[in-house]
């Protein structure tokens, strides 16, 4: 470029940490006004998906804290029935055993009504706020997802 010649208008507005971002393109071949063309597109491609990124994990913290509740309501509950006996508790390990017990029976009720859904088949799904398997064939994929024995295509062949 001759000195003597002021850069086109478009390059003129350009910040540095524009420049710089369209330089990290790494394609050599491009010009700037075409690395920062593919650089918008990315963005333009890469908002969506950050902002179902945001979603998913809003969806995995909402079933946590909905996973939690549902456990400590049924913890809560052996402790009505007990009161409603008008026995007190033999021992505290009595207690203690009863309520996990519960707990833990809440939870895998839970976890097969409501699987936890992988990133891809939460999107597929249609990226709902709650999802709870329908029928005994969602809740066996739910099982067999949570333990691992899945192929690249799913617990089941589609």
């Amino acid at each position: 470029m001759n000195h003597s010649q002021s850069p086109p208008a478009e390059l003129e507005e350009l910040t540095i940490a524009e420049l710089r971002r369209a330089v990290a393109q790494g394609d050599p071949e491009l010009t700037p006004p075409e690395a920062l063309t593919r650089l918008a597109d990315g963005e333009e491609v890469g908002r969506p998906h950050e902002q179902q990124q945001t979603m998913w994990k809003a969806y995995v913290e909402a079933r946590r804290q909905c996973l939690a509740a549902v456990a400590e309501e049924a913890m809560v509950e052996v402790d009505r029935k007990q009161q409603r006996t008008g026995r007190g508790w033999p021992t505290r390990e009595a207690r203690f055993e009863a309520r996990r017990d519960a707990g833990l029976e809440a939870e895998e009720r839970f976890e097969l009504e409501e699987p936890l859904l992988p990133f891809e088949d939460w999107v597929e799904a249609g990226a709902p706020e709650r999802y709870r398997a329908e029928g005994p064939v969602a809740r066996a994929e739910g099982l067999l997802w949570r333990f691992g024995s899945v192929g690249a295509d799913g617990p089941c062949p589609r």
